[in-house]
């Protein structure tokens, strides 16, 4: 997780508010037992928090010992010494330290978001309560991330678009962080999908996007709303992305190879008439036909082994 961080923005997974409440609660193993978490978890999600406390462990030795500590660990580890004496020799610390060190990092890291979890977190989340208790618990807690959230997504859920904004804005102020499931700013972009207001949209699914690249369904929103914004580059770019997270959905293909045709893009194109191909369409003679007319337009008319993507038909069949 710490090397998809670091390969390409928005990769790997991000902070969420279960992760900080699991902390904040201290459901969570210090680094020196960490390992626990991965062999022994006790709740269903602290095997993949663990994975993610791992990374930011990861994220604290590179930014005060160098990547090149990690990698120092990772032969000391081969070697088979123990956790305490790898962090001795590597690091010349003792690990009780570091586990202090480390808690003193999230703190530090995600002080704004700790603070604005609130203590009702989960009962406002769970949408038992009724819309009228949500509302007044935002009023009385406008600095709880949860209880905005939670009132702005309910108030979506009846179509009062102007009103759920001001709630969303003031949960991804809170946490601006999170870009996770129902995220403020998929919250938000899905209110102002509704208003019809398109800009405003695309500046929250470019936020979303940008912090979490595996949002597939965010990717498509954005991809859509740029085109029609009159941003076709804007939007092949965000069906590229897309291909990334799923790439086993026919008509994204289709689109980005419209697109990548539209903007000269022509061995893109050849690459998603092939992926269209290999999803074996119903019309398998017009795939191959937009593939050849691809090849020809990327200067590759004669690359006659590109036409034979995905399964033959059998013998006989129309």
């Amino acid at each position: 997780m710490f090397e998809e961080r670091r390969a390409r923005p928005g990769w790997g997974d991000g902070i969420s508010p279960g992760f900080l409440r699991a902390f904040r609660d201290g459901r969570l193993h210090p680094v020196s037992r960490l390992n626990n978490g991965f062999l022994r978890p006790a709740f269903p999600e602290q095997l993949i928090f663990s994975y993610y406390q791992a990374s930011l462990v990861c994220d604290l030795i590179a930014q005060e010992h160098g990547v090149e500590a990690l990698t120092a660990m990772l032969r000391a580890f081969r070697d088979g010494i123990t956790n305490e004496q790898v962090f001795r020799e590597v690091l010349s610390l003792d690990v009780a330290v570091f586990d202090e060190r480390f808690d003193d990092y999230v703190r530090t890291r995600f002080a704004g978001p700790l603070s604005a979890l609130g203590s009702a977190g989960p009962v406002a989340e769970s949408g038992a309560q009724a819309h009228s208790d949500l509302g007044r618990l935002a009023r009385d807690r406008p600095d709880d991330f949860t209880v905005q959230l939670a009132f702005g997504r309910s108030l979506l859920a009846e179509r009062r678009l102007d009103e759920a904004l001001v709630p969303l804005q003031r949960a991804k102020a809170l946490f601006p962080q999170y870009a996770g499931h129902s995220s403020p700013y998929e919250l938000l972009a899905r209110v102002h999908l509704e208003r019809g207001a398109l800009e405003a949209a695309a500046v929250e699914l470019r936020a979303l996007t940008a912090l979490n690249a595996g949002h597939y369904q965010g990717l498509l929103d954005l991809a859509d709303v740029e085109d029609r914004l009159g941003n076709p580059a804007a939007a092949l770019t965000a069906l590229d992305r897309a291909m990334y997270v799923y790439p086993l959905e026919l008509d994204p293909h289709r689109r980005l190879a419209e697109l990548a045709e539209a903007e000269g893009r022509w061995d893109l194109a050849v690459r998603e008439r092939r992926a269209v191909l290999a999803l074996r369409p119903i019309d398998r003679a017009d795939a191959l036909y937009r593939l050849a007319r691809a090849l020809h337009g990327a200067g590759r008319p004669g690359d006659r082994s590109r036409l034979r993507g995905g399964p033959r038909p059998p013998a006989g069949a129309a």
